[in-house]
Formats: structure tokens, C-alpha cells, sequence
């Protein structure tokens, strides 16, 4: 299956985004082990294999997560589906956000709901460009294969 992400001149939230800041800042390591949870969802046909990635049927039937560290504090949520027209796992946009086992306050009080509606907008955000953009829209770039 091949991998397509939404390009950064497309939308400020796209994955693209942080690919570009990954190899701006020169940190390899993390967007090899990000491209390789991509690839082995990529592997198993776009189907949500937990704790790696998760179904998000609550908000759209064909919306998934894909979960993974992202720095030592932060997790990165990066939002997907799959056309099977194309057999082609296409990811949208995604957020970072802390890790709540190393940080419990930052999901409660007044920080959680500010995070619970961050993430609320992010998915939001997701579902607008899985409508707008066509699965064979032209600012869906073909996941890079990285050789470092």
C-alpha cells in the first residue's frame, strides 16, 4: 500500500508540515521511527493495529489514529484513512501532545479541557480535509523513503 501525505503549503496542520520541520531540524532518528509506525500500518492494509494506531468510528467510520512518541514529553497523533480505489493510506494532518503518564496535570482542570478541545479541533480539522481533499488530489505527495 502506498503512503501519501497532504502537503504543507496545503494546510498549516498537515502531517507535511512536520516532516519538513523534522529534516529542518535535522532529527532523523524520530521521522525514521515516525516513518516506520507509518509503514508498518502501510503493512497490514491501513488497518488499525493498537497500541500503535486506533479507529476513530466515534467521528467518521474511516478515520484512524496513528500513535507514537514524539520527543522525550510529547506523543504524536497523526490522522489517517485509506482509499482503497487507489490502495492508498493517505494522512491528513496531526498535533502533538503531552505524554499523560509523564505529566497527569496537563489532563485536568482548566489544561485538560483546553487540550480536550485542542484535540476536538485537530480531528475537526481531519474530517474537513478528508471531505475537501479527493484521495488523488494533486497536494498529496508520496511518503518520502528515507535513506540517512
Amino acid at each position: 500500500m502506498q503512503v501519501y501525505f497532504l502537503s504543507p503549503s496545503a494546510h498549516p496542520s498537515s502531517f507535511g508540515k512536520i516532516v519538513e520541520q523534522l529534516l529542518d531540524q535535522e532529527k532523523y532518528d524520530l521521522l525514521t521511527r515516525i516513518i516506520q509506525n507509518i509503514e508498518h500500518i502501510a503493512g497490514v492494509g491501513g488497518h488499525p493495529q493498537p497500541p500503535t494506531a486506533k479507529p476513530l468510528k466515534h467521528v467518521d467510520n474511516e478515520l484512524c489514529e496513528i500513535r507514537t512518541a514524539y520527543g522525550r514529553d510529547e506523543l504524536l497523533r497523526i490522522y489517517y484513512f485509506v482509499d482503497h480505489k487507489t490502495e492508498r493510506l493517505i494522512l491528513l494532518n496531526c498535533i502533538t501532545k503531552p505524554d499523560g503518564r509523564d505529566f497527569p496535570s496537563k489532563y485536568q482542570g482548566t489544561a485538560g479541557k483546553r487540550l480536550q478541545r485542542e484535540l476536538q479541533e485537530s480531528i475537526a480539522i481531519a474530517v474537513k480535509i478528508k471531505t475537501e481533499y479527493s484521495p488523488t488530489h494533486p497536494d498529496y505527495e508520496p511518503l518520502p523513503r528515507l535513506h540517512i
